[in-house]
């Protein structure tokens, strides 16, 4: 397929998609956060413990006793955030709950243009949506590609 007809299927995808960035787009506009910057790194999962959840970054560890907040943080080191707005333990689960939607609505879309394109088709469109909103990179690092 040619390039144009590419972009315009990225760009079809994110309009109907309305995916916002990660996580400022979903964050209250009139509300103060902390800031803190996060480890950034290329090998990103969570895992439980006993009574709490592990991000890991690259090897390096961070406890986190709320689920709501481990995943807040691990969609961040995902996109590559090096630093970010952090809301109370309360609103991350609704600013996760909001964002997850989005993001559930934009998978599926994905996954039917995934069944109807050449692969290496896929693969620039991945690029492109990752480039105008690296809130992508959330899909594509789940899917394992």
């Amino acid at each position: 397929m040619d390039e144009i007809f590419i972009k315009r299927k990225a760009d079809s995808v994110l309009n109907e998609a309305g995916m916002g960035l990660f996580p400022d787009d979903y964050l209250q506009k009139d509300s103060n956060y902390r800031e803190i910057e996060i480890p950034q790194g290329r090998d990103v999962f969570l895992y439980r413990e006993t009574e709490g959840v592990n991000l890991v970054i690259d090897g390096n560890k961070i406890y986190f006793n709320e689920r709501h907040m481990a995943k807040y943080f691990f969609y961040c080191a995902v996109i590559g955030h090096k630093r970010i707005r952090v809301p109370d333990v309360l609103e991350s689960g609704e600013v996760l709950k909001r964002f997850e939607s989005d993001l559930q609505r934009a998978s599926s879309i994905i996954m039917d243009l995934r069944k109807k394109m050449f692969i290496q088709d896929f693969y620039k469109m991945q690029e492109m949506l990752e480039s105008a909103n690296p809130s992508y990179k959330i899909i594509f690092y789940e899917w394992n590609d």
